[in-house]
C-alpha cells in the first residue's frame, strides 16, 4: 500500500500507474468504489469499518478519479473494459504491478488481442475462449482465475531484475541501467549457483477476477492481486511444489514459455531439480567473477 501511496503522489509515476480521466467512465468507476467500499465494510481485519472511515480515505485527494480511491483502500489493480463492437477495450485503470505501458493502452483504447499481444498462442487458442467468457459475464457472479510466472526478484516495483530474461524490454524501460555478469540466462544461472535456486528464484502468481457491473453493465472490471514467493517458501508446501513442478513442465514445451520465465532449458532444469527435491550439482559459471547482485 506504499508503493501505491507513493506512486500516486509521485507527478512522474502518477500517469504511469493511472489513466482514469475520461468521463465516459466515471459513473462506472462510482461503482467500483462502492462495491471496494462495501466489501471492506464487510471483511475488513476487526469486523465492520465504518462507512464514513473509508470514505475519509478520499478526503485528503477530494478530486481524485473514483478509481484512485478505490486503489488506496485494497492491493489490487484495477481495469474497466467497456464492451462494444464484439469485443472489450481498456476504459480506465489504476495498475500498480501487474503490467506496464498503462498511458497507451488506455488513450487507444486497447482490444484484448493488443493486450494480450505478446502472449504466446493467445490469438490462436485463448482470444475466442476469453471473449466468450467476458460476453457471457452476468452480473454479481464475477470468475477468478490464476496467473504464474518465474521472477527473479521480489520487488513489486518496476526494477531491472525484474526483465533479466527479456534483455531487449529491459534496454527500453530501463536504457540506463548497465548489463553484468548477473543478467541474462547465464546471470540466472550464477544467481542459482551463488545463492541457490530456492533464494535466487521466485514465484509471481496474479489472483485475477472479471466481473459485469450491475448499473454500468456495459463495463466489465478486472482485478489483479500480486503476490510473489520464494521457491525455498514453496517447497515448504509439498503438494504446491508438486503442482507448481507440473505446470513448469508443461509451460515450457509450449509457445509462451518465454512469458512464463522459462525460455532457457538450463533454468528449467534447474527449478525442476530444485521443486522436486532433487537438485541438481551448482556448476561453475564460465564468466569471470564480479559484483554479487
Amino acid at each position: 500500500m506504499d508503493i501505491r501511496t507513493r506512486a500516486l503522489a509521485d507527478p512522474a509515476r502518477r500517469p504511469e500507474v493511472l489513466q482514469a480521466d475520461d468521463p465516459s467512465t466515471f459513473g462506472a468507476q462510482h461503482e467500483v468504489l462502492e462495491l471496494v467500499q462495501a466489501h471492506m465494510a464487510a471483511w475488513a481485519p476487526r469486523g465492520m469499518v465504518a462507512q464514513s472511515q473509508l470514505c475519509s480515505v478520499g478526503a485528503a485527494v477530494e478530486d481524485e478519479p473514483p478509481l484512485a480511491k478505490a486503489a488506496r483502500l485494497v492491493q489490487e489493480d484495477f481495469v474497466l473494459l467497456h464492451d462494444g463492437d464484439g469485443d472489450f477495450h481498456a476504459a480506465a485503470a489504476a495498475v500498480f504491478f501487474s503490467f506496464g505501458d498503462l498511458p497507451r493502452r488506455i488513450s487507444e483504447r486497447y482490444s484484448m488481442a493488443q493486450l494480450h499481444a505478446k502472449v504466446g498462442n493467445y490469438q490462436q487458442h485463448l482470444h475466442a475462449p476469453v471473449l466468450r467468457l467476458l460476453g457471457g459475464l452476468v452480473a454479481n457472479r464475477p470468475v477468478w482465475r490464476s496467473n504464474w510466472s518465474l521472477v527473479f526478484t521480489d520487488s513489486l516495483e518496476p526494477t531491472p531484475d525484474r526483465y533479466l530474461l527479456n534483455l531487449e524490454k529491459r534496454r527500453r524501460i530501463f536504457p540506463d541501467a548497465p548489463l553484468t555478469e548477473w543478467d541474462g540466462p547465464q546471470g540466472a544461472l550464477r544467481r542459482f549457483d551463488v545463492h541457490g535456486v530456492g533464494k535466487a528464484c521466485f514465484v509471481k502468481v496474479e489472483y485475477q477476477t472479471v466481473r459485469r457491473l450491475e448499473r454500468h453493465s456495459a463495463f466489465v472490471l478486472f482485478t489483479v492481486h500480486t503476490h510473489i514467493t520464494p521457491l525455498s517458501d514453496v517447497v515448504r508446501l509439498p503438494r504446491a511444489a508438486e503442482v507448481l513442478a507440473a505446470n513448469v513442465r508443461r509451460a515450457s514445451e509450449l509457445d509462451f514459455r518465454h512469458y512464463k520465465g522459462l525460455s532457457d532449458q538450463r533454468i528449467v532444469r534447474r527449478v525442476l531439480g530444485f521443486l522436486e527435491d532433487r537438485p541438481l550439482a551448482p556448476r561453475r559459471s564460465d564468466m569471470p567473477h564480479g559484483r554479487e547482485p
